[in-house]
């Protein structure tokens, strides 16, 4: 796959180079080049990894942003700053919950399900985890399903002495080091990236990409859904609902409620993996990944000195998250033990 890539992203950025060169929007003044600002484009991966047997698709820009992981880690170096902080304090703050990396949340699944292991376990809910799946009423929770402990939340405290404890610990410096927020790469190449995106996706090799599965799904007794590329009609993503009656404050009324077991049915699942098949055969999902790279190399060439400081900005974060939490095992241990 990368080798295929890396031939059109030099033209499609020599193409670029050429266009720029044409430009006159500021006559005698050449626009500097991410090479001309420093930066190193010789280590920057503008190919796409399309991986069916992890169900993941990391285009270029995608490795200059967090992932879940990295945002979760951060989240939970926070929680454990406010911890160690509350409980110098004298208050007796609750345990920090560890967090169990989740394959799922980097499944790819854009275009609708594209593996047949996504297709057999999700049908079109999306990739999640388990717990996600049961919290969402996706799904029936299994005989003897443990829900999330939930003691570490019924602490005894009261909203004073949390409140008071929180108040002054959110502005110390460990806690304000992983703030949410701080983990970023957010930029001008943001919007760039989305417009070449969009236009990309108007091109005539795209349409073609869509057309072709359009015509499998059609061969194979499915409806192609205009409003949502890729998927067909007769999707279920959300539960169904049952109504029933209840009585608050005297006053009768009704409330909608999920039923499980409605959205991941085998009737999906069975247009679930038509779909998958459709987008392999049709190879859909190495064409689209194709152009969006060849979408998103110009923008991220521009940007090459910005993107490869935050990036270099998150690891270090991730570094410092990691080690924190590593000087203070205590904060993930109950204090009342």
């Amino acid at each position: 796959m990368k080798a295929q890539l890396m031939g059109a992203v030099i033209a499609l950025s020599l193409a670029a180079m050429v266009l720029a060169g044409c430009s006159d929007d500021s006559p005698g003044e050449a626009t500097p080049s991410a090479e001309d600002a420093g930066a190193d484009l010789s280590g920057i991966d503008l190919t796409a990894d399309v991986d069916p047997e992890a169900g993941t698709v990391i285009l270029p820009i995608g490795r200059f942003m967090p992932t879940p992981d990295e945002n979760a880690t951060v989240s939970i170096a926070r929680e454990t700053a406010v911890t160690v902080c509350a409980r110098d304090k004298g208050v007796a703050w609750p345990r920090v919950e560890k967090w169990n990396p989740d394959p799922t949340a980097e499944m790819y699944a854009l275009y609708g399900p594209w593996t047949q292991e996504i297709a057999e376990k999700f049908a079109f809910a999306g990739p999640q985890s388990d717990d996600s799946l049961i919290r969402n009423m996706i799904v029936e929770p299994p005989a003897g399903y443990e829900y999330p402990d939930q003691s570490v939340y019924d602490d005894g405290l009261t909203y004073e002495v949390r409140d008071e404890a929180m108040g002054s610990c959110i502005q110390t410096d460990d806690v304000q080091q992983f703030e949410p927020g701080v983990i970023d790469n957010s930029g001008p190449w943001d919007e760039e990236i989305w417009q070449a995106e969009e236009a990309a996706l108007l091109a005539p090799d795209a349409k073609e990409a869509f057309r072709d599965l359009k015509v499998c799904y059609a061969d194979a007794g499915l409806t192609y859904d205009e409003q949502r590329p890729g998927f067909v009609e007769g999707v279920k993503t959300e539960p169904d609902q049952v109504e029933s009656s209840m009585v608050m404050g005297g006053v009768e009324g009704t409330v909608s409620e999920p039923i499980p077991g409605t959205v991941i049915t085998e009737e999906q699942v069975a247009m679930a993996l038509k779909v998958a098949e459709c987008q392999q055969s049709t190879d859909f999902t190495n064409r689209i990944a194709d152009i969006y790279v060849l979408a998103q190399a110009p923008v991220i060439e521009k940007y090459a000195v910005e993107l490869t400081d935050g990036r270099e900005k998150i690891d270090a974060l991730i570094e410092d998250a990691t080690a924190y939490m590593a000087a203070h095992p205590e904060a993930f241990e109950d204090p009342t033990q």
